[in-house]
C-alpha cells in the first residue's frame, strides 16, 4: 500500500469513469477532489497567495477544499469556463479569459505534482498533424494521408487512390440539438459525394486511403504498461470504416499482445509527445502489417475491461496514480479490483451524487 495521497480529477458532470476511479482511490484510502471548469468561477474558488519568500494555493471544489498541490491530477475531461449569469454579455469574454488564464496557471504551480497528462503536452499531442507526422519520424507504418482544405489537392488525392478513401475530421465535434446528438465519425469519400469547392474549402478535414483490415487493435498505455485487446471490427457494421459506430453490439474482445517494436515504438512516441498515458488504435492488415491510427492522450480506457475482463485496468489506473512516475509497470498482485463490480458497489452511488453528478454549476 502507498501513502495516502491527494489526487485531483479535472472532469465533467455525471462522468463514470471518474466517479468509479474515485471510489477506488478512496478505498484505497487516498484523498480525491473533483474539479470542473464549468463550476468556476460561480461556485468553485482558487487563490494564489504569493510574496517573495513563498506561494501557496487554496482551492474549493464541490465545497471542498484543497490547500496546496495534490500529488497527482488526472485530467479526465475538461469542460468549458462560462461566466456567472450576473456578468454582462459585453463582459463574459473578459471573465472567462480571466478565468482561464488562472486555472491554466495551476498546472504550472503545481510543478510537484503528477500529471495525467500534462497540459502542455496534451494540446501538442491532440494535433493530429504533429502526431502523425511524429509516428511516421519513428517508424510507424502509417495511411497515406492529406490534411488539407484545398479543393483541388482533395479531389486529386482521392482521385489517385481510385475513390478508395475515408474522411476524419482534425479534431472531433459533437453537435446537440437538444434532443439528440451527433458525432463526428471516419466516413468514405469519394469525388460525388464532395460538396461543392466553395463549401469544401470552408473547413480542413484528414482524407486518407482505406487500409484493408484483418482486425483492429486498441492499446491503453499508462507509463511503461499497457493492456490491449483485438476488436474484430470486420463482423461489425459499418466495422470497415469506424467501429464505434457498431460498438454497443460487441459483448467480449481478446487481449492481444503488441509486437516488441510496435510496444517500443508506441514507448518512443508518448516520449516524444510528453505524455505519460494513451490509447492507441491500430488497424492489422490481412498480411499482418500493423497500421498506426492515432493515440488519444485522454481517451476512455475502461471500456475495454468490459469487453476483457483479465486486463483489470481500472487496477492498473489506480496504481498507476499511486506510482505518479511514468515509469509504471504493473503486475495484478492479487487485488481483484475489476470495472464491473467496482461500478456496482453501493458507495459508488454517494461519490456519483457527492461528486461528480452536477449538472450546473
Amino acid at each position: 500500500m502507498s501513502r495516502q495521497k491527494t489526487v485531483l480529477i479535472q472532469t465533467v458532470p455525471r462522468d463514470l469513469h471518474a466517479a468509479v476511479v474515485a471510489h477506488q482511490l478512496l478505498e484505497r484510502g487516498h484523498n480525491v477532489f473533483a474539479m470542473f471548469f464549468h463550476a468556476f468561477p460561480e461556485r468553485d474558488r482558487v487563490s494564489v497567495n504569493l510574496d517573495s519568500s513563498e506561494m501557496s494555493t487554496d482551492c474549493q471544489f464541490q465545497g471542498s477544499r484543497l490547500r496546496g498541490a495534490p500529488d497527482a491530477v488526472w485530467r479526465r475531461r475538461l469542460g468549458a469556463i462560462k461566466a456567472p449569469g450576473i456578468v454582462d454579455r459585453e463582459d463574459s469574454r473578459f471573465v472567462i479569459d480571466e478565468s482561464a488564464a488562472l486555472l491554466k496557471s495551476l498546472s504550472h504551480l503545481y510543478s510537484d505534482s503528477f500529471f495525467v497528462n500534462d497540459p502542455e503536452a496534451s494540446a501538442l499531442a491532440d494535433l493530429k498533424p504533429y502526431q502523425l507526422k511524429l509516428a511516421s519520424k519513428i517508424g510507424f507504418k502509417l495511411p497515406r494521408t492529406l490534411i488539407s482544405n484545398d479543393p483541388g489537392n482533395i479531389r486529386d488525392f482521392i482521385r489517385k487512390r481510385a475513390g478508395k478513401c475515408i474522411f476524419k475530421p482534425v479534431m472531433g465535434g459533437v453537435w446537440d440539438s437538444g434532443q439528440r446528438q451527433r458525432a463526428t465519425y471516419t466516413a468514405d469519400v469519394s469525388l460525388d459525394l464532395l460538396p461543392p469547392d466553395e463549401i469544401l474549402a470552408c473547413c480542413p478535414g484528414i482524407f486518407q486511403e482505406k487500409v484493408d483490415k484483418a482486425f483492429e487493435v486498441r492499446a491503453q498505455f499508462f507509463g511503461k504498461y499497457y493492456g490491449a485487446i483485438r476488436i474484430e471490427s470486420s463482423k461489425l457494421t459499418a466495422g470497415d470504416l469506424d467501429w464505434r459506430i457498431d460498438q454497443n453490439s460487441i459483448e467480449a474482445c481478446d487481449s492481444i499482445l503488441l509486437p516488441k517494436m510496435v510496444e517500443a515504438q508506441c514507448q518512443e512516441l508518448m516520449s516524444r509527445l510528453g505524455i505519460v498515458a494513451g490509447g492507441f488504435d491500430f488497424i492489422v492488415t490481412p498480411e499482418g502489417e500493423w497500421v498506426f491510427l492515432e493515440v488519444n492522450e485522454a481517451g476512455q480506457f475502461l471500456f475495454m475491461e468490459e469487453w476483457c475482463e483479465e486486463l483489470r485496468l481500472l487496477d492498473a489506473f489506480c496504481s498507476f496514480i499511486e506510482h505518479g512516475a511514468p515509469d509504471f509497470s504493473y503486475a495484478n498482485a492479487g487485488r481483484c479490483v475489476g470495472f464491473a463490480a467496482e461500478r456496482k458497489k453501493p458507495g459508488i452511488d454517494r461519490i456519483w451524487k457527492d461528486l461528480f453528478s452536477q449538472s450546473d454549476a
